[in-house]
């Protein structure tokens, strides 16, 4: 059997891989048709534009993900045959870009790593030797492909042994050293904290690459001055962030504010105060961190909020009254005691962080997909929470909106590492994060609308504490009947309404509610005892 026979029977000419990826059996094409007609990007000048290569798989972005070469069983079927095939095109891989280099037979397939020429292992350190047959399993060949591209490097030739890193102490280490700023208040600190964190984990998942990256910025203190870099990150990553996630109407994004400044002026770059060194100290703690527990790719889905509590128990005023999160095992209990289908339409009217909407979600095994470069929704989720405190005043509360959608990045975070343009994760951060999480800058915030038999399910866990400024501002709405104790009855008597018929609510409640409005609920018709 010839090696073009053993391509056609792999791959049709071409071959989508869940839209993410076109498998390209090229036969007689050569590089330079390739370049010359805009099927390809990244190729280095040096590069034989003569040569064919057997398969390409490449991106969205006309860039090579993987170069295929394919030879006879015969010339395929001992080590000093193999270690030819190999050598005989991995330069040419290198200079097209590719990310990952696979000599095959159509029935053994050696995966290297062309920034080393070493052989790419599993995380328990044996030889990948994954098929690669799109015809047949597209979903988890996707998966694969984007894991190994993201995980190896001119560095690496190991797969990151996926476990989730809870990197609690490491916020609890930085808020310590953002006291050292001037004025800087705890939810300063965790507004600083969110951001670097997003800046090392977007880094780490191949969102900011170049000059954008966390290594880039971090590797500079080995030439430059410390406001310099400090000066570069503001400039350079921290912008690409903004643009790469813009605000919503709500001028929410997954970063907001900043206590760190500098600026470049004629004479060089100045820094205020300790900020220069403060950031340095940070990105220094980062660095430390990963090497001694690996790249920030999976992360707890409890961190979120485990960090808002970390730096809020800091702050003891009444602002942050009622102020606190479900623990995700809860949560993932309530969530169990529902039947979630596609096509529902969930809400959380105090949302948090967002975990009760994101475990439903999650349930679902293609919750949302992006297709045709807009977010298709199979499930609807809609999470709000509030900024001002009772008297009108901003509060903070903003922050539980940036973790919620940053939250959202993290368990969505294949769809913007799949999707990897400015325009594409634009789209996604608009249609996604924006789209689910808003934040009211109202004294009642969610209360102050309810739109009737709106959703199918409602899972939340409201605060509870009275508040004379919120009854009397939530009776002008005169959309409140019930006259229901604290808060907490306000919320039921919203989400009562909110459900459709038929609906299901499963929400948290103090024991004291239920003596006092138990019959107002049985009224409606929607709860049942």
């Amino acid at each position: 059997m010839s090696e073009q026979t053993i391509q056609n029977e792999l791959y049709s000419i071409p071959v989508t891989i869940l839209d993410k990826y076109t498998c390209l059996s090229l036969g007689a094409t050569t590089v330079k048709d390739l370049v010359d007609s805009g099927k390809l990007i990244g190729v280095s000048p040096s590069v034989n534009h003569g040569k064919k290569p057997d398969v390409l798989i490449i991106d969205k972005d006309k860039r090579v993900v993987v170069f295929l070469e394919f030879k006879q069983p015969s010339e395929f079927n001992s080590d000093k045959k193999i270690k030819s095939a190999i050598n005989q095109e991995i330069e040419v891989a290198k200079k097209v870009g590719a990310k990952i280099f696979v000599a095959t037979d159509g029935n053994k397939f050696i995966w290297i790593n062309p920034k080393t020429g070493n052989r790419i292992k599993d995380e328990t350190g044996n030889d990948v030797c994954k098929s690669i047959t799109p015809k047949l399993e597209e979903k988890k060949l996707a998966e694969f492909i984007g894991r190994v591209a993201l995980d190896i490097s001119e560095n690496n030739d190991v797969l990151v042994k996926i476990t989730d890193s809870d990197p609690t102490d490491l916020a609890m280490k930085i808020g310590g050293i953002l006291k050292n700023i001037n004025f800087t208040t705890p939810k300063d600190s965790l507004y600083t904290f969110v951001e670097l964190f997003l800046f090392k984990y977007l880094s780490d998942i191949g969102i900011l690459t170049g000059r954008d990256s966390f290594d880039t910025i971090y590797n500079m203190y080995e030439t430059f001055g410390i406001e310099e870099v400090l000066y570069s990150y503001l400039t350079d990553p921290r912008e690409k962030i903004k643009m790469l996630f813009p605000e919503a109407k709500d001028k929410t994004s997954i970063i907001n504010g900043t206590i760190f400044h500098a600026y470049k002026t004629s004479s060089g770059y100045i820094a205020n105060g300790t900020d220069a060194i403060t950031f340095k100290e940070i990105m220094k703690l980062f660095h430390e961190y990963e090497k001694e527990n690996g790249k920030f790719i999976h992360i707890s889905r409890d961190f979120k909020s485990k960090l808002f509590e970390t730096f809020t128990k800091q702050e003891r005023n009444k602002q942050n009254a009622g102020k606190y999160f479900t623990p995700l095992k809860i949560v993932q209990g309530m969530v169990d005691m529902v039947d979630i289908v596609p096509g529902m339409s969930i809400c959380d009217p105090a949302c948090g962080v967002g975990k009760f909407l994101l475990e439903a979600a999650i349930k679902l095994d293609s919750p949302f997909e992006f297709k045709n470069e807009h977010i298709v929704k199979n499930i609807l989720i809609h999470g709000f929470e509030k900024e001002l405190d009772e008297k009108g005043a901003t509060s903070g509360y903003d922050l539980t909106t940036i973790l919620a959608k940053a939250n959202m990045l993290i368990y969505f975070s294949n769809l913007f590492k799949e999707n990897n343009n400015l325009k594409d994760i634009q789209t996604i951060a608009n249609e996604l994060l924006n789209d689910t999480f808003y934040s009211s800058k109202t004294v009642c915030g969610t209360l102050d609308t309810i739109k009737e038999n709106e959703y199918d399910l409602i899972l939340a866990n409201p605060p509870y504490y009275p508040s004379k400024i919120i009854s009397d501002e939530a009776k002008k709405t005169k959309l409140y009947e019930k006259n229901g104790a604290g808060v907490e009855g306000l919320f039921v008597e919203w989400i009562i309404k909110s459900i459709k018929p038929g609906g299901v609510a499963n929400i948290v409640l103090p024991d004291g509610i239920f003596t006092t409005i138990r019959n107002e609920m049985l009224m409606c018709g929607k709860v049942t005892q």
